[in-house]
């Protein structure tokens, strides 16, 4: 089995290269010229590094040959962009290079990563799951562009080819601290006695996913997934408060935190992104973002347990898995 990945430099994508490597697999990694890998990537034996570009059909073409599935993880997910389009460009027209190229290659497997954000927020008390449509606007062009990307996927190449999309909720855990691993990022500051903040006041639920549990779930998801279905791969369902306490139970060290109302944060929001907008400087939060705060988050796992096997590592083991690793690599 030769899996090719897309984002393999990412977050998920460079845990997920490493788990099939380790476990036997050929595993040839995306990677943009002029991009080096890092180096706990490129040591790996089972690996290949071939260079191209998901806006670039041909190198795709060339990259995907000789491979039996892909997991698509390649995605702008940054809060802002100078230019809008950049969306939609990476999001959408990507992944359907990615299909093309798979079409050609005769690969018969694709799983596409997408967000759970696309499913939008709770309604009341009811949890999301896959089956809730959308009931509001998308809160980013991240989102509105993920969830456009795997119905336009499914439309053009989902009769080509075996299609499982995954939809992870917060990831957290070991690996690169990226955009997409933002979650780590709060809890080595919140360990450190840096971060003291809660957005409103704290009791906002939202879902957090070990980074071990969503490569699982990629990986059950080509093996077992339906083909059409959107798998959300999450964790345990926490409040702000519920979280960090976690995060202080494994540590020792409790910090006490400030709540920020929501509209401070959302007023913030709106001047960082007009000075980024003039200066071309990302802001730390745009308006989007901040509007997420004021609503719950919680998801039911049911059918990615139901269909994948799917499992959540509880949260105070996933926390000491992700501080033993920032100790280890001199983050604490």
């Amino acid at each position: 089995m030769r899996s090719f990945i897309t984002g393999g430099r990412g977050f998920i994508g460079a845990q997920l290269a490493l788990e099939l490597a380790r476990n036997g697999e050929k595993v040839v990694l995306l990677n943009r010229p002029g991009s080096e890998l890092p180096s706990f990537l490129k040591e790996e034996g089972n690996i290949e590094c071939r260079e191209g570009d998901i806006l670039d059909q041909e190198s795709l073409n060339k990259a995907a040959q000789g491979c039996d599935r892909v997991f698509h993880l390649a995605a702008l997910a940054k809060p802002w962009s100078k230019k809008k389009s950049d969306f939609y460009d990476v999001n959408v027209t990507g992944t359907l290079n990615v299909l093309e190229a798979a079409k050609k290659s005769n690969i018969k497997t694709v799983v596409v990563t997408s967000s759970a954000g696309t499913f939008g927020p709770q309604q009341g008390y009811n949890l999301v799951h896959e089956a809730k449509p959308q009931h509001r606007p998308f809160f980013t062009e991240y989102e509105r562009t993920k969830d456009l990307s795997v119905r336009k996927a499914l439309e053009q190449y989902g009769e080509h080819m075996k299609m499982v999309v995954v939809s992870p909720t917060r990831v957290f855990g070991p690996g690169a601290l990226s955009v997409s691993n933002a979650v780590t990022k709060l809890i080595i500051q919140y360990t450190l006695g840096k971060f003291k903040f809660l957005p409103g006041n704290g009791h906002s639920m939202g879902n957090y996913a070990f980074i071990d549990d969503v490569v699982q779930g990629h990986i059950a998801a080509a093996e077992k997934g339906v083909h059409g279905e959107n798998y959300i791969l999450g964790g345990p369902n926490l409040t702000y408060r519920a979280f960090f306490d976690a995060v202080g139970e494994v540590t020792g060290k409790k910090h006490n935190m400030f709540t920020v109302p929501v509209f401070i944060i959302v007023g913030a929001s709106y001047l960082l992104k007009w000075a980024a907008d003039v200066t071309g400087v990302p802001p730390k939060i745009t308006p989007g973002f901040a509007k997420k705060y004021v609503h719950d988050w919680g998801i039911d796992l049911s059918k990615a347990r139901k269909h994948l096997g799917y499992t959540v590592t509880p949260i105070h083991d996933a926390v000491k898995r992700t501080l033993d690793y920032a100790k280890k690599e001199g983050l604490l």
